[in-house]
């Protein structure tokens, strides 16, 4: 998923580079090309920073997806692009549930047809991009504190929800190892007393 958002600044390239820089490092983004400024006296006018997980199959929850956000200045024109990977393993609205499925039989079937539901993810991802896209304009335009803070807001409102949501398919997820674990008891005892 991409936002890509354009606006315009009066601050120069160096100033709206740093600004955007800070802003993205206090959200866990680390700069993604090592150097966070030009060598040589060239003037600052893209960056590229990232945060998450390098294999977006291992991610536990949708905000420890792979992120990269681009920005780009030219002569006062501000051109952002924020992206998020896919799960592509099925945990976050993408790819197949089968691998669910097979591995817990009726208990996966219904995990993975309530559990898994893509649209809302798609949703966090979306309101997750806007809401960082908003808070870069914000501090590199220097916009009044209170818009500031309500993108601050709704940042940790939704990397809350997402937290959330992680910590709760967790939970769903032992149960469902423990039910499966006790039927496999249950079976096996069974099986051992019915022979005696």
């Amino acid at each position: 998923m991409i936002v890509e958002h354009v606006f315009v600044t009066t601050h120069p390239s160096a100033e709206a580079m740093q600004k955007a820089s800070m802003f993205l490092a206090s959200h866990g983004f680390v700069n993604a090309a090592g150097a966070a400024f030009p060598v040589g006296g060239g003037e600052w006018n893209a960056l590229e920073m990232k945060r998450g997980v390098k294999n977006a199959a291992r991610a536990k929850s949708v905000a420890q997806l792979p992120q990269v956000a681009h920005v780009n200045y030219d002569r006062g024109r501000v051109s952002l692009a924020i992206s998020m990977a896919d799960s592509g393993g099925g945990a976050f609205g993408g790819g197949s549930r089968l691998w669910m499925i097979l591995a817990f039989g009726v208990v996966g079937a219904a995990m993975a047809g309530s559990q898994y539901s893509g649209k809302k993810y798609a949703r966090q991802r979306h309101v997750l991009l806007t809401a960082l896209a908003s808070g870069v304009e914000q501090s590199i335009t220097g916009a009044a504190s209170t818009t500031a803070n309500s993108a601050e807001q709704q940042i940790q409102t939704i990397e809350a929800e997402i937290a959330e949501d992680a910590r709760r398919r967790s939970r769903r997820m032992w149960i469902a190892f423990a039910v499966i674990l006790f039927l496999m008891a249950l079976v096996i005892s069974l099986a051992i007393f019915a022979d005696h």
